[in-house]
């Protein structure tokens, strides 16, 4: 068990949404600075952890959610969850959803038992805030923990979050190559030699294993200027999302045998409809921003075209949790689209047969088509009813 933090003016937001094929380890996980100074870190599949000073006001962005204490066991029934770290709380917590489950769940952790490959860890010491996701540590730190205790904790991170002033800089940058840490994330240049500004406010990381190292500190600032998207492109966007939406409504109601209905006319299943739909845009969009930042991998989740050689990847699944697996592609699309803001819409970018233009209203279209077909299923006369 994990003891209290020094940095006792922090508090620890746990955000859990909505529930990719697998996500696990190599899915890319996004660093966001919030107004204020906190920062979000969010999964594949839709769990956030938001770690955010006591005297900024994140907390009146998080509408809809539950507020507990930390150290407590909660499941929710909002699509967010959130855990404020108090000053009495040791949290070893593991955050979660588990597929077809409404509720996200913030439990102790249990080191005898497995954790889900979409479960974050975080865990509280009076050295640090560790968050483990897909593969990747993330640690905070503030001046408060830059010693010797410190080094150990976060050795071998793949990211460290550092909220210290300019006069400390130079100590967190000391300590984070002491410590073999991959990335040193910090909220202003000043102090900081040869530091790398990101473009926005979003840092993109993942796990690669396979990757080659030079084993060289990556120093880089991440403010909480985020990228505004043109209006145009945020039109589009939109149009894309009701689609996606609106078909997620019909495969909401489906169950798992209706899911799995095989039409004595030969054509597809609703499932295979909601992975072909889920499948394109995942492959599209991330061949896209792949050659924008390769920390996101091309992902590809399209099942085979044919019926015959099709094999669901989630035959268990009820057709709430597929449409959960559409909004977190969707969700997916949205959340790395500042990648498309020096794209032009009318223009092929690196990596795709698709201008950005026609691939979202081509989505659109997809979305649209494929849900028609599946609701002219409803009528054939061996249409399954629900139990």
């Amino acid at each position: 068990m994990f003891r209290l933090m020094k940095f006792f003016s922090f508090l620890a937001f746990v955000v859990g949404a909505a529930s990719l094929s697998t996500a696990a380890q190599g899915d890319p996980v996004a660093l966001i600075r919030l107004p204020g100074g906190g920062i979000a870190i969010e999964s594949m599949w839709n769990l956030s952890v938001v770690i955010t000073d006591s005297q900024t006001r994140e907390t009146s962005n998080l509408a809809g959610v539950d507020v507990v204490r930390s150290n407590d066991d909660v499941e929710s029934t909002h699509d967010r969850l959130a855990i404020r770290v108090d000053r009495d709380a040791d949290i070893d917590h593991v955050l979660d959803r588990a597929p077809d489950q409404d509720a996200v769940s913030w439990t102790a952790r249990n080191p005898m038992s497995l954790q889900s490959p979409n479960a974050i860890l975080v865990q509280n010491s009076t050295d640090a805030l560790v968050v483990t996701v897909d593969g990747i540590r993330i640690a905070h730190v503030t001046k408060a923990d830059l010693d010797e205790d410190t080094l150990q904790v976060i050795r071998g991170c793949d990211v460290v979050i550092a909220d210290v002033q300019t006069a400390h800089t130079a100590d967190a940058v000391t300590l984070a190559q002491r410590a073999s840490v991959g990335s040193l994330v910090l909220a202003s240049a000043d102090g900081a030699k040869d530091a790398k500004e990101i473009n926005g406010n979003t840092l993109i990381v993942r796990s690669d294993k396979n990757a080659d190292s030079s084993g060289a500190l990556d120093v880089v600032v991440l403010t909480p200027n985020a990228m505004e998207l043109s209006a145009e492109l945020t039109s589009l966007l939109e149009r894309k999302e009701k689609a996606c939406m609106a078909s997620q409504d019909v495969f909401r109601k489906l169950s798992v045998e209706q899911m799995n209905f095989k039409p004595a006319n030969g054509s597809h299943t609703p499932r295979w409809n909601a992975e072909h739909m889920m499948g394109r845009e995942l492959l599209f969009f991330s061949q896209i921003y792949h050659q924008q930042d390769s920390e996101i991998p091309v992902m590809d989740l399209n099942p085979k075209q044919m019926p015959p050689d099709y094999r669901a990847k989630h035959a268990d699944w009820s057709g709430a949790e597929e449409a959960r697996q559409m909004q977190r592609v969707s969700d997916f699309t949205r959340r790395f689209a500042f990648l498309l803001h020096d794209l032009p819409l009318d223009e092929k970018p690196p990596g795709s047969s698709w201008t950005p233009r026609r691939l979202l209203l081509q989505m659109e279209r997809h979305y649209n088509e494929h849900t028609a077909n599946v609701k002219k299923k409803f009528e054939l006369p061996d249409w399954p009813k629900s139990p």
